[in-house]
C-alpha cells in the first residue's frame, strides 16, 4: 500500500514539476510574455499607419 501511494505521489510530483519547468523555460525564452503581453498585443493588432 505504501509503495502504491509513493508511486502515485512521485508520478504526480514529476508531472507537475515537468510542467512547471516547461513554463519557466518558456518564460526564459520569451520574457515579454508575462508582463508586456497586453502591450505586445496592442503593437501586433495596431495598424502600421
Amino acid at each position: 500500500m505504501l509503495d502504491l501511494v509513493t508511486t502515485i505521489f512521485l508520478g504526480a510530483f514529476i508531472i507537475l514539476g515537468n510542467e512547471l519547468c516547461q513554463q519557466i523555460y518558456q518564460l526564459n525564452l520569451n520574457p515579454y510574455r508575462l508582463h508586456d503581453i497586453e502591450h505586445l498585443e496592442d503593437i501586433i493588432t495596431s495598424d502600421p499607419d
